[in-house]
């Protein structure tokens, strides 16, 4: 008897299986069919209310990243800036502020005196940081937009042109920039901790590997470019710096390849071939190893770069940070084909931090 209760309970446990293949199987056809919209994987009355997505709505969503409607009417500026910076052919000043409840940075960019490149190297920023919104750890623009002058603004800005400006809204990050954060520390007289150092390394390694999945070179990497968030993660935001990774890329008037951080035979070789992600590992390496400076150092390279050979200044480097040199030399090698992609260096890093939390 016992037997046959067995053997009923193993045939009804078969027969459900049995059901619910078939089930998986129909739901898989019917998401599967290249003839079927979203809107058809509905056919009840009652579920039409659920107003299901369709595909046209879907991609017209993902064609206009967050916000999808942007309203200046509630942006609130302060008046004091965060930081103003003159550059090559522009005045870059920057202002905390907040959206709604979003607490934000708005930055004005102010063209220079008889500077024609203005207005492409804005519209080129903007669109370098919509093609580098899926990555990791970079500081997306939110919205953008031009505008004239008038007396508030010239008040501001401490001049009486008439030329129109750029404003680029992105998060507000409290600790500001990393090379910020590495003055306080060195004010304060105390280090970065070790695996704080791990933490930067990662997240400025994974933008890189996912920037350079895009075939996007960062080029403008530097403690000044990167913003430090409160989740330990830095994120990156010179945009109009970053170029398309390609054999025969242009040279963009406003990206000056000389005042790299890397040997000028490789400089050279740039300006004659095209920028490469290597250069991105070299310069990315060489903000990892500037965190780890002596506090008492005062030198302003931690590298010297001969003619076939870069060496690390180990004086000015500080002994708890011994572990760390060993992942960071592969990114400094001399020769640009010799250093590891952003992806192997990222790994190391990875394990090293888990080592270190173990």
């Amino acid at each position: 008897m016992t037997q046959s209760n067995a053997k009923v309970r193993t045939t009804v446990k078969i027969e459900r299986r049995s059901q619910e293949s078939l089930l998986k199987q129909e739901i898989s056809d019917e998401l599967c069919d290249d003839t079927s919209s979203l809107s058809d994987l509905s056919s009840d009355p009652e579920c039409e209310e659920k107003d299901l997505i369709t595909t046209a709505e879907l991609e017209a969503r993902v064609n206009h990243p967050f916000p999808l409607e942007f309203d200046p009417q509630f942006i609130h500026i302060d008046k004091q800036p965060l930081m103003d910076k003159m550059k090559v052919h522009s005045r870059e000043i920057t202002f905390k502020g907040s959206y709604k409840r979003l607490d934000i940075m708005c930055t004005c960019v102010v063209p220079s005196i008889g500077d024609s490149y203005f207005e492409d190297m804005n519209r080129y920023e903007w669109e370098m940081s919509e093609n580098l919104l899926p990555c990791r750890g970079m500081a997306t623009h939110i919205n953008q937009f031009r505008s004239k002058r008038n007396a508030a603004l010239n008040e501001i800005i401490g001049d009486e042109s008439d030329q129109a400006v750029w404003f680029f809204i992105k998060p507000y990050y409290e600790k500001g920039t990393l090379a910020n954060y590495r003055l306080s520390k060195r004010y304060q007289g105390t280090n970065i901790e070790p695996l704080y150092i791990l933490q930067i390394a990662v997240s400025l390694l994974s933008a890189l590997k996912d920037a350079h999945a895009l075939g996007i070179g960062l080029v403008g990497i530097s403690l000044d470019s990167l913003w430090l968030g409160l989740d330990g993660v830095v994120y990156f935001d010179d945009f109009k710096s970053c170029i398309y990774l390609q054999g025969d890329n242009e040279q963009l008037p406003w990206i000056d390849f000389d005042v790299l951080n890397c040997p000028d035979k490789e400089k050279k070789k740039i300006k004659e071939e095209g920028y490469r992600a290597e250069t991105d590992v070299f310069q990315a390496s060489l903000v990892i190893l500037s965190l780890m400076q002596k506090c008492q150092s005062r030198s302003t390279t931690l590298v010297t770069m001969g003619q076939h050979k870069v060496d690390i200044m180990r004086d000015q480097i500080d002994p708890m940070y011994t572990i760390i040199l060993p992942a960071i030399e592969p990114g400094l090698a001399f020769k640009g084909e010799e250093r590891p992609t952003a992806s192997a260096m990222l790994q190391c890093f990875e394990s090293l931090r888990y080592r270190a939390l173990a």
